[in-house]
């Protein structure tokens, strides 16, 4: 399973899949359903949808539409071991 942020995922509708924006490796976007496990106020488990080091959208996600090109500001996050 996968780990996003929370704001990486849109809901729409009862019922409705939950999406994320995926963005491909020339910037195009897609909103790409998703199969959701665990979730907690930041961070939600994806089961299902999109593959390991894919990149998603976390912001102005109302605001993209299929075949959009972004440029991703990449945040990156190392875990530590004490």
């Amino acid at each position: 399973a996968l780990i996003v942020p929370r704001q990486a995922i849109l809901t729409g509708a009862p019922g409705s899949e939950p999406l994320v924006i995926a963005i491909d490796p020339s910037g195009r976007v897609r909103r790409q359903p998703v199969q959701l496990g665990l979730q907690s106020d930041t961070f939600a488990e994806v089961l299902n949808g999109i593959d390991d080091g894919q990149i998603v959208a976390t912001s102005s996600l109302n605001d993209l539409t299929d075949g959009d090109i972004v440029t991703p500001q990449v945040e990156t996050r190392t875990a530590l071991a004490r």
